[in-house]
């Protein structure tokens, strides 16, 4: 086996296992949600796998005997396969060297000197990708230190009290209050016709349409100059595309193949209400803290509530999967069918950390741009809302450094493109 082909398949195996380690580990601290946990896993499961297969394949085996060692032992037993392609060591090394010398020819023949203004655009490209890369990552670590930081000490220092009635003393101190809230009202929908008491109720509305996916096939052509060089350029492209619920309007004018329109807005607005007075104890809660409540249900629809629709959407109406379905199929919709369901909040447990001022709860400042503010579904104490609020944060600065270090690899791959040639 030459030299070089025990390392790639060597280096896909470590990366593979690192990677579905890593998941592993961080699943373990609950510092990544379970969606990413499953990416992290599978992705590198599979790059271990194809490690495995392409090692067993440069040792003379067929690659599904690599695979079915790397799924039912370790990987080094693939290492430890007997090298059925190993040749004597004076006829290895100067296959070797006759290997490396047409690699090098090779390599040369394809890196012809790039044109003035092919290595402009590799430098300015380059340029934006660090640029975009390093302002993610600095823009971040700036709010981090700035308001992050801040937070979650602010968080970690406030006073536990009890919600039955407010302290003149406590007024603009930072408290943490935990009980049931209260306050809910007759709230409705009139449009459906749907009546809960309840602290808050919602209608969400969802858009069947078309998304666009992926390049499926490409056609190209090449255009050869007075000196030889060849370019390729693109002639079509086609994309998939696939149908899909969404509550977003997607907007198909950028899309690439004609005959995949969506409808410029949904049918049916979306609506929501919550009740005037909410309280907490003796507090009153504000709505910045009321709109993190999240404890929604759904609100039951009946053919009644079919009844109260106005045409001409009341004769596209249906009952179906606990809302309401306005088409002609629930089981086979069409692009631009509307789906509604309504939810409801009722009166629930909650831990609140915010500023005390007199009987209101409100966000609490902090520096310029950021303040505390939190409400959660149940009771915690101090220490578990600021763990909760820690996590949060590390999940959205590890996307921030994965995103930013990937856009700097790409910015510094052409930037080192356009020095070489």
């Amino acid at each position: 086996m030459k030299s070089h082909g025990k390392r790639i398949p060597a280096i896909g195996i470590l990366l593979g296992l690192a990677l579905f380690v890593t998941a592993l580990v961080l699943a373990a601290q609950h510092l990544i949600p379970i969606k990413a946990f499953g990416i992290l896993f599978l992705s590198g499961y599979v790059i271990y796998l194809c490690g495995c297969a392409a090692l067993a394949k440069a040792k003379g085996y067929a690659a599904a005997q690599g695979i079915l060692l790397g799924i039912i032992f370790p990987a080094v037993l693939v290492f430890l396969m007997p090298d059925q392609t190993k040749l004597p060591k004076a006829q290895r090394t100067k296959e070797d060297r006759e290997d490396a010398e047409e690699q090098k020819a090779q390599m040369a023949a394809r890196r012809r000197p790039l044109k003035g203004g092919q290595k402009a655009l590799a430098w300015l490209v380059g340029g934006f990708f660090v640029t975009i890369g390093l302002a993610m990552i600095v823009g971040y670590e700036i709010y981090w230190a700035r308001v992050v930081v801040p937070e979650r000490n602010g968080i970690a220092t406030a006073l536990s009290i009890s919600a039955d009635k407010p302290d003149s003393q406590n007024d603009g101190k930072l408290v943490h209050v935990t009980g049931p809230l209260s306050g809910g009202e007759i709230l409705s929908d009139p449009e459906f016709g749907v009546t809960v008491n309840a602290l808050k109720l919602r209608r969400r509305v969802w858009m069947y349409q078309w998304q666009q996916g992926g390049v499926q096939s490409k056609s190209s052509y090449g255009v050869e100059d007075s000196h030889g060089n060849t370019t390729t350029l693109l002639k079509t492209q086609t994309y998939n595309y696939t149908r899909e619920w969404s509550e977003k309007v997607i907007s198909s004018r950028s899309f690439y193949n004609a005959g995949h329109d969506n409808p410029d807005q949904k049918g049916i607005p979306d609506f929501a209400v919550v009740a005037a007075h909410i309280s907490l104890g003796g507090f009153h809660v504000t709505p910045e803290l009321v709109e993190q409540l999240e404890n929604f249900q759904t609100a039951p629809v009946n053919p009644t509530n079919l009844a109260t629709v106005a045409e001409p959407l009341k004769a596209r109406a249906k009952l179906a999967d606990g809302g309401i379905f306005f088409g002609a199929d629930p089981a086979n919709p069409a692009i631009g069918d509307l789906k509604v369901k309504m939810e409801f909040a009722p009166a629930t447990n909650v831990s609140v950390i915010a500023k005390q001022n007199g009987n209101d709860l409100s966000p609490y400042a902090i520096g310029k741009s950021g303040s505390i503010g939190q409400l959660r579904t149940g009771i915690f104490s101090v220490p578990e809302m600021t763990g909760q609020f820690a996590k949060t944060e590390f999940q959205s600065r590890a996307l921030v450094w994965v995103f930013g270090g990937f856009a700097i690899l790409m910015g510094t791959v052409f930037i080192q493109t356009a020095r070489r040639r």
